[in-house]
């Protein structure tokens, strides 16, 4: 296994943000779970706007 996909596994297992998402990302200092609840909740805001039509 590469060095970046072990940590992405790592990261993932501890339930933290793994590294090579956060780099292209919003800034965030949630846990895994939240950040993951968050962006959701982004998209579905960002999908409504497209929807009324701003």
């Amino acid at each position: 296994m590469s060095d970046s996909l072990e940590s992405l596994a790592t990261a993932l297992s501890i339930g933290k943000l793994p590294a090579i998402w956060a780099h292209r990302s919003y800034p965030s200092l949630k846990p895994l779970g939240s950040y993951i609840s968050d962006l959701i909740a982004r998209l579905n805001f960002f999908q409504q706007l497209s929807f009324i039509g701003i």
